[in-house]
């Protein structure tokens, strides 16, 4: 017993908070998957991600939309808000792309940006890892929130396409 009461007073000396892994690919933030469809046309799998962007990107999150089917490309740029500590809302903005292609389709998130609360003055996250060093990157905050939600629209997409498969 004095064994593990020593165990759990010393395990705050030998433990650390990690570090979510962070999705940077050439100075850019950015989340992306691709997914082959074999025997899917790209006008079929266009078809499908316009069905996705209609019913899963809510109008009130959208702020703008460009998409052609000659080129199989949607561009969304959303809104979404993630709470961040002591529940202050993080009004986040990024742009999803997505290319359909003959048995593929690859959606991507960038562009990231956030303001606090009612502060109308955005945080380019680009620019936190363009110009920060890296420890500061490593420990920059409002990466929980942000990733957390970029995950989730990717599953989301992920499991859209499974159900109309």
């Amino acid at each position: 017993m004095k064994h593990i009461i020593l165990i759990f007073l010393a395990a705050p000396f030998f433990s650390f908070a990690q570090n979510p892994e962070l999705h940077i690919i050439n100075g850019h933030y950015l989340h992306e998957s691709t997914f082959s469809i074999p025997g899917k046309s790209k006008s079929i799998l266009y078809q499908i991600a316009n069905q996705w962007v209609a019913t899963d990107i809510k109008d009130q999150r959208r702020i703008s939309q460009t998409d052609s089917k000659d080129t199989g490309k949607i561009i969304e740029k959303i809104r979404f808000n993630t709470l961040y500590e002591g529940g202050t809302d993080l009004i986040n903005e990024t742009t999803v792309t997505i290319e359909c292609s003959n048995e593929k389709i690859k959606i991507k998130l960038s562009n990231f940006q956030y303001s606090i609360g009612s502060d109308t003055s955005k945080v380019i996250i680009d620019n936190i890892i363009q110009f920060a060093a890296p420890e500061q990157i490593a420990r920059h905050r409002m990466w929980y929130p942000i990733d957390r939600t970029a995950t989730e629209i990717i599953a989301n997409f992920r499991t859209w396409l499974k159900s109309k498969l």
